[in-house]
């Protein structure tokens, strides 16, 4: 199988397939509107603040304290609606003049002002229970009062302070609703692009995998695990978005269903592919026909293009006439699901593509979209406010150790500890966060350092890689908070450069005060009022189960209660989003050397898998009213005898009773390899079907192993080969 296809490589460079790379890796050009807002708005606040020093013979501290507000605002103001962001906006310059005023009020008084750091410190995190503009006026205030006391500017230059703010706050607004507008129906126009090429990038890598071998594996699994995230992303989004905001496009009944579809065609081409490869089942001349219909498949609409996947599938097809049953289902699965695929591509752009009536699924119009979902609760006011104590008891840890490291620079050490708390649930998340602010500031030093001896004497060199700094940080904050951070400290080493107050000595004070804060934080998360990140993950891995298992029931008592497509697809998507909340809640585990636990790391792969299974059976479901008629009853019982092995693995795991076995079926129903068998459809699905109920009852006892426990292992599953 290797040799022959071994000597094709498929171009990983050619323009379409890099396009395609580029435009997935950012699915609504967040990351980019996120990066060129913080840019336009430390450009235009400095530029218009630095004329009005110049101006008014002000300090340039206005100037900076200006910047830094502005750059501020722009990246913590997240609410979803317009009109909440410009009331968010609308109160910074309230909220941050309080602070401000506050702060340089009691800046001399050494006590007063460290005591009222901490009761600021307390409110920021506790505000945060009204969402996401309590979230963001509660970092600008803490921010605020920081600014006030390390500028430590004479009363008299408080109006000037309060007229930075202002400034800011309007420049933020103008480049927030004016030079980089954002609505709802272009994030979601780009979405749907960048889904398309993501799509494309699976397909691409599958034939890759075709021609070459399983050892280009596991970059579709990276990149399938990608295309989950951005179809519960653009899901997300088609909630929040009311039908008549949307492109016309992606306003027509069913869109969101058609996105899961869509997903689930190409993870079924994927299975398909990884057992017609991994069996080696395929001649080279078939496995290179099979590649070829997955590289026609385009992310933009081409003339022709359904044509020609349709004759390289005909043409496979042919070309395994004799081979084995098995294999003869799985082609029948791909052909199938790249149907479903190119109707689903075929739907998230503007220009409507034709496809091939032999390909085209038959199936009647999706039901509705549903009805958007209330907007997400609150979060708990005990939960703050446990937050809230804790941040506080940290900051103060932290300016008691960093006042010992440095008297002047001791506020730093404050920011460290106070961000440790950001957006952290479990101890682990904020160990986590602590361990990157540490990392990013040791790099971003030495990266500070270096830059600043390359540019050092050039003002303008200084400034321009000043902003090509906060460009790339803010660009990588949402991929990773230590690289954020390694820019942020460089950013900090330029600056002091182009103030001419720049010492390699400021730059390792700064790392220390970090450690200090850093520790601060993560000593007292895991001290005081902990949350536990292996308690909250096996919390939600229990959730996870439960959902699991009332899904399979449900499917499994089809022919007794009938279930709709769209209630099949909604509910095997729930398994989805728990499955991410999981995944989040033991992201710690995966990386932090302190943290390490391969145990959780297999369980949650191995959960994963299994709603990987589950979620494909969502397709059993006919679309029209009533069971798929292939749909039989030995694997109605398969289903269940699966949701009863869950539920007991979850009874053993908690110390619970078990449910009963159910009534076992004559296994001399199951489909054989022969295509014989009492009750058998000769169609694809059934054999497919039994394959991923035999994929989950193995994925099942190995989850099981995994907790310790015996599998719950029910006699005679029959299993087919």
């Amino acid at each position: 199988m290797t040799a022959a296809r071994a000597r094709r490589r498929v171009p990983r460079w050619e323009p379409r397939y890099l396009g395609s790379r580029v435009l997935a890796s950012d699915s609504d050009l967040g990351r980019l509107r996120f990066a060129l807002r913080a840019l336009l708005t430390v450009v235009f606040s400095a530029a218009l603040l630095h004329a009005l020093v110049d101006a008014q013979h002000v300090p340039a501290s206005i100037t900076l304290l200006g910047a830094f507000i502005g750059m501020l605002t722009s990246v913590v103001v997240a609410d979803e609606r317009r009109r909440d962001q410009a009331l968010t906006l609308l109160s910074v310059p309230v909220i941050v003049g309080l602070v401000l005023a506050l702060g340089t009020l009691l800046a001399p008084h050494v006590v007063a002002s460290r005591v009222v750091f901490g009761v600021v410190t307390f409110l920021a995190v506790l505000v945060r229970v009204f969402g996401p503009r309590g979230l963001a006026l509660g970092m600008l205030s803490f921010m605020g009062y920081f600014f006030a006391l390390f500028f430590r500017a004479p009363v008299e230059q408080l109006p000037w302070m309060l007229v930075a703010v202002t400034v800011a706050a309007l420049v933020c607004a103008g480049v927030r609703f004016g030079v980089i507008r954002e609505t709802p129906g272009n994030i979601l126009e780009a979405q749907a692009r960048s889904l398309r090429a993501q799509v494309y990038v699976v397909l691409r890598l599958l034939a890759d995998v075709l021609e070459r071998g399983m050892a280009h594996w596991p970059a579709v699994r990276t990149q399938l695990a990608r295309l989950n995230e951005m179809t519960l992303e653009i899901e997300r989004r088609l909630d929040d978005t009311p039908r008549e905001t949307r492109p016309p496009f992606l306003a027509l009944p069913g869109t969101r269903a058609g996105v899961y579809e869509l997903e689930l065609g190409v993870e079924w081409i994927a299975a398909a592919t990884r057992t017609l490869v991994a069996k080696e089942a395929l001649a080279a001349p078939t496995a290179g026909l099979l590649a070829r219909a997955l590289e026609h498949v385009s992310p933009w609409a081409r003339e022709g293009m359904g044509e020609r996947v349709h004759e390289s599938l005909h043409g496979a097809m042919e070309a395994a006439s004799g081979a084995g049953y098995a294999t003869r289902m799985q082609l029948g699965s791909f052909t199938s699901s790249l149907g479903t695929v190119l109707l689903g591509l075929s739907r998230l752009e503007r220009r409507v593509r034709s496809v091939p009536a032999v390909l085209a699924p038959a199936t009647t119009p999706m039901d509705p979209d549903p009805e958007p979902p209330p907007p997400p609760a609150r979060s708990p006011f005990g939960v703050e406010l446990r937050r809230a104590l804790q941040a506080t008891l940290a900051v103060g840890l932290a300016m008691g150790l960093g006042t010992l490291v440095s008297p002047v620079r001791w506020a730093w050490a404050c920011i460290a500890a106070f961000l440790v708390f950001n957006r952290a649930t479990t101890v682990g998340d904020s160990v986590q966060r602590a361990w990157h602010r540490v990392l990013g500031t040791v790099v971003g030093v030495l990266a500070g350092i270096a830059l600043a001896h390359v540019v050092s004497g050039h003002p303008r060199v200084e400034l321009v890689t000043l902003f090509v700094c906060i460009f790339i940080g803010y660009y990588l904050m949402r991929l990773s908070y230590a690289w954020m951070v390694l820019f942020v400290t460089a950013e900090l080493a330029l600056l002091y450069s182009l103030l001419g107050r720049y010492s390699p000595d400021l730059l390792l004070l700064r790392l220390l005060e970090t450690m200090v804060g850093a520790a601060s934080g993560a000593l007292v998360a895991w001290t005081i009022f902990p949350t536990r990140t292996r308690g909250h993950t096996q919390g939600l891995m229990g959730g996870l189960l439960e959902d699991l298992a009332a899904f399979l029931e449900a499917l499994a008592a089809e022919h007794r209660v009938p279930v709709s497509r769209w209630w099949a697809l909604e509910r095997s998507r729930t398994l989805d989003r728990t499955l991410r909340s999981v995944r989040e809640a033991a992201a710690p585990f995966n990386s932090l050397a302190l943290f390490g636990s391969p145990e959780i790391t297999r369980r949650v792969a191995s959960a994963g898998r299994l709603v990987f299974y589950a979620r494909s059976l969502a397709r059993l479901v006919h679309p029209a009213p009533g069971p798929a008629p292939w749909v039989d009853e030995f694997l109605r019982l398969r289903i269940g005898r699966v949701a009863v092995r869950v539920r007991r693995l979850e009874a053993l795991r908690m110390e619970t009773p078990a449910p009963a076995e159910p009534p076992y079926a004559d296994p001399e129903l199951l489909p054989r390899p022969d295509g014989s068998g009492e009750g058998v459809s000769v169609a694809w699905e059934p054999w497919v079907a039994h394959q991923m109920v035999h994929r989950m009852n193995e994925a099942l006892v190995e989850l099981a192993q995994l907790f310790g426990l015996t599998p719950p292992s029910l006699p005679g599953d029959g299993s087919p080969p």
